[in-house]
């Protein structure tokens, strides 16, 4: 069963928020345009185990919306609702989300984190070559932000039918997939200004120095196949990160937790320290 509570942030937004289940807490963060209505076969399994507490971004309510601001909405509900022992989940953006969380607050709070199909630091440089489809220099990034106020949608497909290695025939698989189809129709109703102000923030960010400060075990979980990423990002991401567990996902691409639904669930149940 899904609760509905209302936050009063420290900035005056009123944020809402899903509750499902019972047990130690666990915070969930999404990616960049995605939504919590994708982790609904997760979540209904993590709440067997967990008290899950999930919410659409405010980067779908409001503009100017940066990662720090995301982040310290992860504290405002910790805070408020004094939940301790928290089991952290970011995916793809939600990642960057969880690494500010730490930069900004530490892990105190924090029982476990969970880390997935993410980079660091996403602008590639001459001392930097880890980053978005491994090769993503800031000239690139000025482009994409220039695309995605000129045809927002045009410019999110690009983004991920651009991806390294990837054949002509996968991005026709990709392009008639039920994932691309359904966010087609949600990209329709997005604000592409709000959603450019957080990929601005998010695309700038540099964590490659706050990994090393983690002091909470972490499930590192990568697909070998990512469009965006891959398995060097994920090794070097485990070799910077005390107390990390990797597991690299076969034929998996961005989206290992879904596409391994159950190995994900069991294994963030496990690295818990939860009965199963």
């Amino acid at each position: 069963m899904t609760n509905h509570i209302k936050i009063n942030l420290d900035d005056g937004f009123e944020l809402n928020i899903n509750k499902a289940g019972s047990g130690p807490n666990l915070i969930i963060q999404h990616g960049w345009t995605g939504s919590t209505s994708d982790w609904k076969p997760i979540i209904d399994e993590l709440s067997q185990h967990f008290t899950c507490y999930y919410w659409d971004v405010r980067t779908y309510y409001q503009e100017n919306v940066t990662i720090d601001r995301l982040a310290t909405d992860i504290q405002n509900l910790i805070d408020q609702e004094d939940l301790t022992d928290v089991t952290l989940v970011g995916h793809s953006m939600g990642a960057l989300i969880s690494w500010e969380y730490i930069n900004l607050f530490g892990c105190d709070k924090l029982k476990l984190l969970v880390i997935i199909d993410q980079t660091p630091k996403i602008i590639t440089d001459n001392s930097w070559q880890l980053g978005l489809y491994r090769n993503y220099p800031h000239e690139d990034n000025v482009i994409f932000e220039q695309n995605l106020e000129d045809n927002f949608a045009h410019a999110v497909f690009d983004l991920i039918l651009n991806g390294q290695e990837m054949s002509e025939e996968e991005r026709d698989l990709i392009r008639n997939s039920n994932f691309m189809q359904d966010r087609t129709e949600r990209l329709k109703d997005f604000n592409p200004k709000a959603w450019t102000d957080t990929w601005k923030s998010l695309s700038r960010k540099d964590f490659r120095n706050v990994l090393g400060n983690i002091t909470v075990p972490v499930y590192l979980a990568y697909g070998d196949k990512s469009n965006f990423y891959g398995i060097d990002i994920a090794n070097y991401v485990k070799e910077n990160t005390p107390n990390a567990k990797l597991h690299i996902y076969p034929g998996s691409g961005h989206h290992p937790h879904m596409d391994y639904k159950d190995d994900f669930v069991a294994k963030v149940v496990e690295y818990a320290e939860l009965d199963s």
